[in-house]
């Protein structure tokens, strides 16, 4: 059975509240970001008022027109606890997004997005400590660790 390490960073409720302050912070529109990010207006209304969760290739693409993606998935602390862990590995929580999302298609069609977000981070945990202890001789998938983690809650 694996075990999963706690992760220092926790992906914190109302994302949509800081995405929003952040956007602000720049002095961006809607429309300038949702531009930027590859999403239309309506979606990045959605982003903006907790109706649907980004996804981390918008993610990757505000964060290069200076969106503080630390701030808007961990919230205050997030530059201090940034400096203390290492780097995010954004290949992990893609893949983490994309497991849980098949996993609760397949499995839970109707898990709220803010569960939805509880699970990734859960799972990234898990991928990074199962990198960092890559010495298992029986490595579990990432979709076989969502069904793991979404047993124990």
């Amino acid at each position: 059975m694996s075990s999963f390490a706690p992760c220092s960073l926790r992906i914190k409720e109302h994302l949509f509240e800081r995405l929003r302050e952040a956007r602000m912070r720049l002095g961006l529109k809607q429309s300038e970001l949702s531009e930027i990010g590859g999403v239309s207006r309506a979606t990045q209304v959605s982003y903006e008022t907790d109706m649907t969760a980004p996804n981390t290739d918008y993610l990757r693409l505000v964060q290069d027109a200076g969106i503080d993606i630390p701030y808007v998935l961990f919230g205050d602390n997030a530059a201090q606890e940034t400096a203390a862990s290492s780097a995010i590995d954004w290949k992990l929580i893609q893949e983490s997004v994309e497991a849980v999302e098949f996993f609760c298609i397949k499995a839970a069609p109707n898990c709220p997005d803010s569960y939805k977000w509880q699970l990734v981070q859960k799972v990234y945990a898990a991928l990074v400590t199962g990198r960092q202890n890559s010495d298992h001789s029986h490595p579990i998938s990432n979709l076989e660790m969502v069904r793991h983690v979404w047993e124990k809650v």
